[in-house]
């Protein structure tokens, strides 16, 4: 290994390892160990992180409110965690480096060839401060039991997650989540029939996770909830 840009790595054994993955309740997350591509320290990144998740076809709106909350929770000093993805997650990624800060990218594929391929200079850039993870270097990497293993990574990663504009995948994270004892939040969106924002509003009214209008308020309800 050249440099800590490079692919690593990492198991229980090692320093860097998350504590929250050394919990015996969550150890099945990841039981053999993870990829790592990028200058971060992957337990010093998630001793302080939030996932953020929602729809890769989001609407402006979600994409205007992720970036703002991505960057004021970046600032507060806290890692956003989300994955490779358009829509949500790349709003997350730019608002993160917005505000100079690291991000923690789960892309499908590993971390040699993480897609979608079109965001490539996103991932290089979330390499600089921050890390790529996944259970896999290479290819394959995009099995569904590749998705429901990042699915479960996702649920346990943060110490909550956050979701704009949910679609079916993001729902499954959440109530993983709410499962493991972890808070959910939901930014709500229109009322209408049609909404990205329908899958939400159902988490929000069966009580899965509690309404947020921003970073303000996901901040101040962690503090609230500790």
């Amino acid at each position: 290994m050249t440099g800590r840009t490079d692919s690593r790595f990492l198991g229980p054994q090692d320093r860097e390892w998350p504590e929250v993955l050394r919990r015996p309740t969550e150890r099945n997350a990841a039981s053999l160990g993870l990829w790592v591509r990028g200058s971060g320290d992957l337990g010093g990144l998630l001793r302080r992180a939030v996932v953020v998740l929602g729809a890769a076809a989001a609407t402006p709106y979600a994409v205007t409110i992720t970036h703002r909350l991505a960057a004021e929770l970046t600032e507060a000093g806290w890692t956003v965690v989300t994955s490779g993805a358009a829509g949500v997650a790349s709003a997350v990624r730019h608002g993160a480096f917005s505000a100079e800060g690291p991000a923690v990218v789960l892309p499908l594929g590993g971390i040699a060839e993480p897609k979608p391929r079109c965001y490539a200079r996103q991932y290089e850039r979330v390499t600089w401060a921050g890390l790529l993870v996944s259970e896999n270097c290479g290819p394959p990497g995009d099995t569904d039991a590749d998705r429901e293993a990042r699915n479960g990574m996702f649920a346990v990663l943060g110490a909550a997650v956050v979701l704009v504009e949910p679609g079916g995948i993001a729902s499954s994270v959440a109530r993983q989540a709410r499962h493991r004892g972890s808070p959910v939040f939901a930014v709500p969106g229109p009322a209408t029939e049609n909404s990205g924002s329908a899958c939400a509003h159902q988490l929000l009214r069966d009580g899965t996770a509690r309404l947020v209008r921003g970073a303000h308020d996901v901040l101040t309800d962690l503090r609230d909830l500790r």
